[in-house]
């Protein structure tokens, strides 16, 4: 899937007759974006607890809380929201737009334009959104039957499949209208094809050996 992102991003500036050109500015910019995107990824890997309970959280007891029908309130969104976000498998997200980001970065030898990275960047990593979404709904039986996975949300309970569902399809429509109103056909093409092999023939594999996951 990373090895697809990055041919799809090299293709996007192909064709162009301009003498290529390299400036201190693309160069700069671009070790700051990967960098930015690397210590993120870190970051986030590091202090994201992927085993934390996710049944709701009890109420504090002892404490001085002058609403605490907001505090809890307030606790409870932040822990849904991180469900949903845990959905996503950001650590995926996030290592193929390095990848994608890479490949925009060599393709754009003759001008950096920001509207089409930010377009390209952005609706890839929506659509992977959608599809690690969608891959938690079909994964749901077999990661029931694993300690690292028995507690995610669509496991417990904790985020209905309803709600799941139409989160990957509200991420997957947002990606591909970017990457179809700002990109090219091939673009979305390959964007079709890294969807369909990862909840196809990645989601065969992963049933029909170990060797698949």
């Amino acid at each position: 899937m990373i090895q697809l992102t990055v041919q799809l991003v090299f293709f996007l500036h192909i064709g162009r007759e301009e003498k290529p050109r390299w400036n201190l500015q693309v160069l700069l910019f671009s070790i700051l974006i990967v960098s930015i995107l690397v210590i993120g990824s870190i970051w986030i890997m590091a202090n994201l607890d992927y085993n934390m309970q996710l049944e709701k959280p009890a109420d504090v007891n002892n404490a001085i809380i002058e609403d605490e029908g907001f505090q809890n309130k307030s606790h409870e969104t932040k822990h849904l929201v991180k469900a949903y976000y845990r959905l996503t498998k950001p650590g995926i997200v996030y290592g193929n737009a390095i990848a994608a980001i890479a490949g925009f970065l060599l393709a754009s030898i003759n001008g950096f334009d920001v509207t089409l990275f930010a377009a390209t960047i952005i609706g890839i990593s929506l659509v992977i959104a959608s599809s690690c979404v969608v891959n938690n709904y079909t994964d749901k039986s077999i990661d029931s039957k694993m300690g690292r996975t028995k507690k995610r949300a669509l496991v417990t309970g904790y985020i209905p499949v309803r709600n799941a569902l139409l989160f990957a399809l509200v991420l997957g429509t947002l990606g591909f209208a970017l990457l179809i109103g700002f990109t090219n056909w091939l673009t979305v093409a390959i964007g079709c094809i890294g969807v369909f092999s990862y909840l196809v023939l990645y989601a065969i594999a992963k049933r029909k050996s170990w060797h698949g996951t």
